[in-house]
C-alpha cells in the first residue's frame, strides 16, 4: 500500500510505503515537551520473500531535546493469512 504523509509547518509531502497508519504523543523522559510520533504497517515482498513490519518515527524532532528513538518490529502473520496485511492501527500507551 501507499500514503502520502503531509507536513503543514514544512508545507511538504512525503510518500510511504505502508498499509495502515496512526499518530501518537509521546512524552520522552528528559523532555518536557511531548514528541509527535507516526506508526505506521508495512507489507512488502523483497527477493519472494514477505516482509511485514511495524515502524515507529518522531515526527519533528526538537533541536537539543532528548528525542524518541526510531523503532521497528517484525509482523507475524500466519501460514493461512500469508496475504492478509493491515487496515487499520490504534495506537495506546500506558
Amino acid at each position: 500500500g501507499n500514503m502520502q504523509l503531509f507536513s503543514v509547518d514544512q508545507q511538504r509531502s512525503q510518500a510511504l510505503e505502508a498499509h495502515a497508519a496512526s499518530f501518537a504523543t509521546f512524552k520522552v523522559p528528559g523532555n518536557e515537551n511531548p514528541s509527535t510520533l507516526i506508526c505506521f504497517a508495512s507489507k512488502a515482498t523483497n527477493a519472494g520473500q514477505i516482509t511485514s513490519k511495524l515502524h515507529v518515527i518522531e515526527l519533528g524532532a526538537q533541536p537539543g531535546k532528548p528525542g524518541f528513538s526510531k523503532k521497528q518490529a517484525d509482523l507475524f502473520f500466519p501460514p493461512d493469512f500469508q496475504d492478509d496485511f493491515p487496515v487499520a492501527m490504534q495506537v495506546y500507551i500506558f
